[in-house]
This record gives structure tokens, sequence and C-alpha cells, in this order.
């Protein structure tokens, strides 16, 4: 490393970008909020009836970065060698997949921040306010226990 250069950059550089990937999946999550602004302000505000694009943008966004986090869970027992001890162990399914589901948080808030301004639309824009009873009844019928 040369006298002169910034010991950070060249980390973000040399180690993130070719190894881990961190650094790529923090451009991946900042470039499509920053996507969103104008995605959401055009199908949510300004031509109501493509509001149906912005729910696939959240929900494709969700699909990408929520693996992802999940998969940390899973790689770092076999980087830290435990891989083999976790399987002999008599952990079920279930317990297994709480561990990857524990992963979806971090992707959950995220998705949250695009999730607001369907909520905030419905508030603020008339066109929706004709559906929101249809809406809620199918929201109700569908978490109400059998």
């Amino acid at each position: 490393m040369e006298d002169d250069a910034n010991p950070v950059y060249d980390k973000e550089i040399r180690s993130e970008i070719f190894s881990q990937g961190t650094l790529m999946l923090r451009l991946v999550i900042q470039v499509s909020m920053l996507l969103a602004i104008p995605f959401m302000a055009v199908c949510l505000y300004i031509w109501p009836e493509n509001a149906k694009w912005y729910i696939c943008y959240v929900i494709v966004f969700n699909m990408l970065v929520g693996p992802v986090f999940s998969a940390g869970s899973v790689t770092s027992e076999r980087e830290r060698e435990t891989l083999d001890l976790l399987l002999t162990t008599v952990i079920t399914l279930a317990d297994s997949l709480g561990k990857l589901i524990a992963g979806l948080r971090v992707s959950s808030v995220l998705t949250l921040f695009l999730v607001w301004p369907v909520l905030l639309a419905c508030v603020m824009v008339s066109v929706y306010w004709s559906n929101l009873l249809s809406s809620s009844l199918i929201y109700s019928s569908c978490s109400s226990p059998a």
C-alpha cells in the first residue's frame, strides 16, 4: 500500500467488492430506494391505476434482498466450521428454518420503508378510498382463524 493511500477505501475496493459483497449489497439497496421515490410518485399519486406496478417493485425488491440476509446465517456456520457439529445435533427442520427467518428481519424493515408510501397514498388519494372497505374485508377474512 502506498504511503498516501486511504486504507478504508483500499479495504472497500479490494475486500468488499471481490470478497463478501456487502458493498455491492449496500449499493443495490441505496439505488433501489432512490429509484423507488420517483416510481412511487408516478405509480401511486400521478397515475393511481398503475399502483400494481409499484407493489410488484416492492415484492421484487424483497425477493432480491431478503435471501441475502438469510444466507448469512447458514454461511457463517460453514465459515466458522461449525456446520458439521450443527448437522449432528437433534435440531429439527423447524429450528433451522427459524434461523433463516430471523435473517429476514433486516429485509423486512427495508421493505417496510417501501410499503409505508402505499399506506400514505391510501389516505391521501381519493381513488383508493372506494377499495378500502373491500380490501379490509379480504384482509380480515384471511387473518381470522378458521
